[in-house]
């Protein structure tokens, strides 16, 4: 009821702020604002600053904030200028880029932002979602969502720049496009108040120049033109309603909080909960009373950084919900299949998963293969490289790991005496990472177990200890279900009623066969031209009825050609002669 209550009093302001003002303007920027996003979308999220970001390393007042950058003496300018004994130009000198550092505060790195609440929102929606489907939960929490808030945000957005265009002509004061900002005391404000006679005049009919106000009093100030009895009830509607809605969000946070301190019972106890909201709102209240605007960019920073780890989590979490939703629909791709006898995620339950398999190791059977796994993947993989390879290129496929791997390390422990080593050992962890993906995918494929390419990298990538343990597991306890040395169309044609048919011997031979050859003539079908001439009794070719063909009756030959002439297609099958 709350949460109507509360979209109820969003729609009644922006339905107010719609007819109030110019509505053509308005939804004429829907639409255009609309388009350019649309437009735009894919070519600015892929925006990286590539070019503007490399200037960092031609530019010596630049930070170097690039974590893969080389560092102090091997600095680029430095080598440069040592070579030629001259300080390199400033780059926004020759190619006029923007900020190198405009990427650090960019928009398209609020996805930390976004997925740092992944926790928190994604179980508050799978509450409310219980019973419905995946195209309601899809189209409810994030289509319907994203499309109230394009609306409005461009409503408050095109008022916002209306009513600074307002202000710029009427107080003759143009802001530039540039990073310098506005001339504030030109257009009458100092320290975001009024002060010259036009400056107090505009603002008494209700328009402001908003890039010189604070930012608190932005979203009320585009309120104002519409009369002091319109504007007090805009903005009492307003505080209102933001207050509601914090208040519903942070009750949403405390009942997640609730819940996963409560070792996820469905109904916590309510005193739990009210804990949590009192200690959330003492700890906002602490961190912006002790250290205001500066320790909350702090918290929003930290809040970024912890967003870094959940992305990794986040894509075997798709690639588990797609797993979830095949299996739940039956298809026969997943539910033909079978699955590997341990899970590479099977630490996070203490070795004791919650499926049970009768091939399922111990738990020091687990502890010692992952502790092998670590220190010597390698020799972990050796028994899957066995029921894979033989044995007589199973040491092969070990000792080749075994060089990557041991390479790696080395070169990450030369890099103190010999600089960029540790490149060369990363090169050589990526050539392990790929030897073990390509065996646990023909490890897959031998034991008919689901999966996808894409998921073995990615495990192997982040996870190889628990690969190779699960690899040696797995071998150790089971053969492999499908020889990988087998011919997979072997066994074709024996369903076959005609295994001699010409049509089938020309494909292993190659040699054209006659019709002796033939048995059951009734499933032949006509000769291919295009490997060899038609022999005598098809086509043109054909002995008039009655005649015999090597032993073959001519008529029933001439009947078979006709109908397999005609088949799959719509043409009626002609008559045939008694």
């Amino acid at each position: 009821c709350r949460s109507v209550c509360l979209f109820f009093l969003g729609n009644l302001l922006l339905v107010c702020l719609l007819l109030l003002d110019n509505k053509w303007f308005l939804l004429n920027s829907i639409v255009q604002s609309t388009g350019y996003y649309l437009q735009y979308v894919i070519q600015v999220g892929f925006e990286a600053d590539t070019w503007q970001q490399l200037n960092i390393e031609f530019d010596r007042s630049l930070s170097n904030q690039l974590w893969d950058n080389k560092a102090g003496s091997r600095l680029l300018i430095d080598q440069v200028e040592g070579a030629t004994g001259e300080a390199m130009d400033s780059p926004s000198e020759h190619f006029q880029s923007h900020d190198a550092t405009f990427i650090h505060w960019w928009t398209l790195f609020y996805w930390g932002w976004w997925i740092s609440w992944v926790p928190f929102v994604g179980m508050f929606i799978a509450k409310i979602s219980r019973g419905r489907t995946i195209r309601s939960v899809v189209l409810g929490g994030l289509v319907a969502p994203i499309a109230y808030t394009f609306v409005f945000m461009i409503v408050l957005g095109s008022l916002g720049i209306k009513m600074q265009r307002v202000a710029e002509l009427a107080l003759h004061e143009t802001v530039p496009l540039d990073a310098s900002g506005p001339n504030c005391t030109a257009m009458g404000y100092v320290s975001g108040q009024p002060v010259t006679p036009q400056a107090i005049g505009l603002a008494d009919a209700g328009y402001y120049p908003l890039s010189c106000r604070a930012e608190h009093e932005r979203l009320y100030d585009a309120m104002e033109p519409y009369g002091d009895g319109i504007a007090s009830w805009l903005h009492l509607l307003c505080v209102f309603g933001v207050t509601v809605y914090f208040v519903t969000s942070s009750d949403s946070g405390s009942y997640v909080d609730d819940t996963l301190s409560a070792g996820g019972m469905v109904d916590p106890p309510p005193l739990q909960r009210l804990y949590w909201c009192v200690t959330e709102g003492m700890c906002a209240i602490a961190l912006f009373w002790g250290g205001g605007q500066e320790a909350l960019q702090a918290l929003r920073a930290l809040s970024v950084c912890m967003g870094l780890p959940l992305t990794f989590l986040l894509c075997f979490m798709c690639s588990s919900l797609l797993r979830a939703v095949k299996f739940d629909s039956s298809d026969s791709d997943i539910r033909s299949m079978t699955r590997f006898i341990t899970g590479v995620w099977d630490f996070t339950e203490g070795f004791e998963p919650q499926v049970e398999s009768r091939f399922l190791p111990s738990k020091a059977q687990r502890v010692v293969s992952l502790v092998l796994a670590l220190f010597a993947p390698f020799l972990a993989m050796h028994s899957m490289h066995l029921r894979l390879f033989g044995t007589s290129t199973s040491w092969l496929h070990t000792s080749a790991q075994g060089v990557c791997f041991v390479i790696w390390i080395g070169c990450m422990i030369g890099e103190t005496g010999t600089p960029n080593a540790s490149f060369i050992g990363w090169t050589f962890f990526v050539s392990f990472v790929i030897h073990i993906t390509t065996v646990r995918v023909m490890a897959r494929q031998a034991y008919n177990v689901y999966g996808w390419v894409l998921e073995d990298f990615a495990a192997c990538l982040f996870m190889y200890p628990m690969v190779c343990s699960q690899m040696e597991l797995q071998a150790k306890a089971l053969p492999v279900l499908v020889d990988r040395n087998a011919d997979p169309n072997e066994g074709l044609d024996d369903s076959l009623d005609h295994p001699e048919h010409p049509f089938v011997l020309r494909t292993s031979s190659g040699k054209p066969q006659d019709l002796s050859n033939v048995r059951g003539v009734q499933n032949t079908r006509p000769w291919d031209p295009a490997v060899a001439p038609p022999p005598y009794g098809w086509g043109a070719n054909a002995p008039p009825p009655g005649a015999k063909v090597q032993g073959v009756d001519a008529g029933l030959i001439a009947d078979t050609a006709s109908r397999s002439s005609h088949a799959g297609s719509n043409i009626p099958m002609p008559p045939q002669p008694p």
